[in-house]
């Protein structure tokens, strides 16, 4: 019997993503994520996201899609019916986060520029999250 090496984590696929308008953008391919935290997350293709949100002032040293694979990630994680494949964690507000942190990490982000969007993200978020009863997939008639 030969023990496998877990895959390291990382986006396993490319971000591939048309903008739709209104600063909104759709998965054209689905973007699959291993985690250390959760194990693999597939955002399906067609999951509508705006990248990540950030506050005006962030944008002057950021754009919106600057490491989107990351944004694309987390607002899915943020939605109801978000699958990912172990099945012992229960995924909460702080690990959706922890796993949006772990991926900016992974895609290259800065130290301290990473702590400042994780603890944006920390502290504005969480009504996005009590608003968690929408599914991932909008209407197509919202975005078309």
């Amino acid at each position: 019997m030969s023990l496998l090496a877990p895959p390291e984590r990382g986006f396993i696929t490319e971000l591939v993503c048309s903008p739709i308008g209104e600063g909104l953008w759709r998965l054209r391919e689905p973007l699959v994520y291993h985690s250390e935290l959760l194990e693999t997350v597939a955002v399906p293709s067609g999951f509508v996201c705006d990248g990540n949100s950030l506050p005006r002032l962030a944008r002057v040293v950021s754009e919106r899609m600057d490491y989107a694979e990351a944004g694309f990630l987390h607002d899915y994680l943020y939605r109801k019916g978000a699958v990912y494949s172990n099945p012992d964690v229960e995924l909460t507000r702080r690990l959706a986060d922890e796993v949006y942190r772990e991926a900016l990490e992974v895609l290259g982000l800065w130290g301290p520029r990473r702590w400042l969007r994780w603890t944006g993200l920390r502290l504005g978020a969480w009504r996005v999250w009590q608003r968690r009863d929408v599914f991932w997939r909008p209407r197509e008639s919202d975005y078309s």
